[in-house]
């Protein structure tokens, strides 16, 4: 369309959540850690697993939850909770060949059918991953970072304007994510809805005033419209706050009179 969307989809940088480890272990599993639970006994138990969960010890969960199938090969809790530690360890197919049987018992399970999501959108299925997370929705289960992960297929499928939508409601689900806020805003950019990218850039900026990120896509939108006595200040303080800004700056700083950012 135009210089700002020199990026393939700019807004994919921000995803978090979709990373195994950074989205919280027990969340991706679907298991709730409790604060205490019984000594482990010879058969083990899902409690056994929780413990493990507090204690970090990803091996031992594994291990015990690989046990408890043995004797509970229908156990939708402990299939979803193995399949998000596959694919914690990368091992992608492994997870799918639980999350499915998990699946196959539970059709509307909506945790089950988030971490196969996860997995799809991992193995870069696209358009399973947006089954799966709608699917998820429907039957209940729905948060901030679904709906950031949904939007970000959407947009990757350029179905941008449902992923406007998607982006909004992973912003009610959190209002105080900055990363959200720069995901919508990007993406209405590249609808060519720029005023509202803009604000959701300031809101970015306000929530989070060094991120430079914000700046530097707000000085993309600025140069957009041709307003470069907006845009100018806000390629200085993105420059000041990380040199290498030029990265997020799709528009070309040397395009716009006066505008270039000079390198100390």
């Amino acid at each position: 369309m135009s210089s700002i969307t020199r990026r393939a989809s700019l807004e994919m940088v921000y995803a978090t959540s979709w990373k195994w480890l950074g989205c919280g272990f027990c969340c991706l599993i679907g298991l709730v850690a409790g604060t205490s639970c019984s000594p482990p006994q010879a058969r083990p138990t899902i409690q056994d697993v929780r413990q493990a969960l507090n204690d970090g010890d990803e091996d031992r969960v594994e291990e015990i939850l690989s046990a408890y199938l043995a004797e509970h090969p229908d156990s939708v809790e402990a299939l979803r909770g193995r399949g998000g530690m596959y694919a914690v360890l990368g091992e992608m197919d492994q997870a799918l060949e639980d999350l499915n049987r998990a699946l196959k018992i539970a059709p509307d399970d909506g945790v089950a059918l988030n971490n196969r999501a996860l997995v799809f959108k991992e193995m870069n299925r696209k358009d399973e991953a947006i089954a799966d997370y709608e699917k998820a929705i429907v039957c209940g289960f729905d948060e901030a970072s679904l709906r950031n992960n949904l939007a970000i297929l959407y947009s990757s499928t350029d179905r941008k304007q449902k992923a406007v939508e998607h982006y909004g409601e992973a912003i009610r689900f959190d209002p105080s994510d900055v990363v959200f806020y720069l995901n919508r805003g990007a993406c209405l950019v590249d609808l060519g809805e720029i005023d509202p990218g803009i604000a959701d850039f300031t809101s970015a900026i306000t929530l989070a005033p060094n991120d430079y990120r914000a700046y530097a896509l707000r000085y993309n939108a600025y140069v957009e419209k041709g307003e470069l006595d907006k845009a100018r200040p806000d390629g200085e303080k993105a420059h000041q706050l990380n040199p290498d800004w030029k990265m997020w700056a799709s528009a070309d700083p040397s395009s716009a009179d006066n505008t270039q950012i000079q390198e100390d």
